[in-house]
């Protein structure tokens, strides 16, 4: 599924863009404005805790300034053409239709790109611009410092999803030919990459894409390579398959929200906790649109009238501080 208005490369407002007072002007600003947004002092970095003992994630954040710019950049690279087994990144489609793009194949492979976008360097960036967008050296340079923090594509900004696919688009494409050639369905969600079949892989199927990603300088994580039989639940970003075609909510993440809920009250919750609940339910529930009805609706109130209270106390407050 495209955005609303999908356009081919050579229509995009980047395409031959030749000069860089043309770039800062499509952005809504001076060229010294976009220059100094170049900077590496423009992010923050912070860590992020991982859930149930997981591995803590290095955000890469970038200040408001620059992230109102890149969200206007990825609004005019999401509207650029992309392949329909690309999922990540477009307007209204969400992990769990990366599993449905699957439950009817039996056979089924994961496997995931190692440090994806640190692997991602600038002048992947930059040839991105410079020979697909056909801009000059000046525009995909300041482009490429632009979206890239400390030689790399940066883990949040609002343009790193689409940058990373640009940059081994023809990696990925090398991968989606050999698929077609073996009857074999592929989808693409940032850095993990979901294959299926109606009948057996071809042996050492994961080794060999694998190798095709090997020849950018990528790797797979070989711990996170999964490789599922008719016969089993399988896992696609997030969503559990079952054998029959179904989608369901991960055991991972039904354990999580019982013991989330385990021994409390919603009616008795404070809006933090109530907030976090409501949002993981709410999540789940596009995979089980019936998962946790109950909860899910008294969550839902709580939520809303704790915050209309929070909102009541603020009003309140700035009255009393009036002369």
């Amino acid at each position: 599924m495209q955005p609303h208005k999908s356009l081919k490369i050579e229509q995009s407002k980047l395409y031959r863009l030749g000069r860089k007072r043309d770039l800062a002007a499509l952005l809504n600003l001076t060229l010294a404005e976009l220059r100094a947004l170049t900077a590496d002092e423009n992010f923050k970095e912070w860590t992020k805790k991982g859930e149930k003992g997981g591995k803590d994630r290095l955000i890469e954040q970038p200040h408001p300034p620059l992230k109102i710019v890149l969200s206007k950049l990825h609004h005019i690279l999401r509207c650029v053409e992309t392949p329909p087994w690309l999922l990540s990144g477009k307007q209204r489609i969400k992990p769990r239709d990366n599993a449905e793009a699957h439950r009817q194949n039996g056979y089924m492979v994961t496997v995931d790109i190692a440090k994806f976008y640190q692997s991602t360097k600038r002048e992947f960036v930059y040839l991105v611009f410079k020979k697909q967008f056909q801009q000059t050296d000046d525009v995909a340079s300041l482009l490429a410092d632009l979206v890239t923090y400390k030689g790399h594509i940066p883990t949040g900004t609002p343009t790193s999803q689409l940058m990373a696919f640009w940059a081994y688009r023809q990696t990925f494409e090398r991968i989606h030919k050999l698929c077609v050639s073996k009857g074999i369905t592929m989808t693409v969600w940032v850095d993990d990459i979901t294959f299926s079949s109606p009948k057996p892989f071809p042996k050492n199927w994961a080794q060999d894409i694998g190798k095709i990603v090997n020849t950018v300088a990528l790797s797979l994580k070989e711990e996170k390579t999964k490789e599922y039989l008719p016969s089993e639940y399988k896992v696609a970003t997030g969503s559990t398959i079952s054998p029959t075609g179904e989608i369901r909510v991960k055991n991972q993440k039904r354990k999580e929200l019982i013991d989330l809920l385990k021994g409390r009250r919603v009616e008795a919750l404070q809006l933090k906790p109530a907030r976090t609940i409501l949002g993981k339910l709410t999540s789940q529930r596009q995979n089980e649109p019936g998962f946790f009805s109950s909860v899910y609706a008294r969550c839902k109130i709580r939520v809303q009238m704790l915050e209309k209270r929070k909102a009541l106390k603020k009003k309140a407050q700035k009255t009393a501080k009036m002369p």
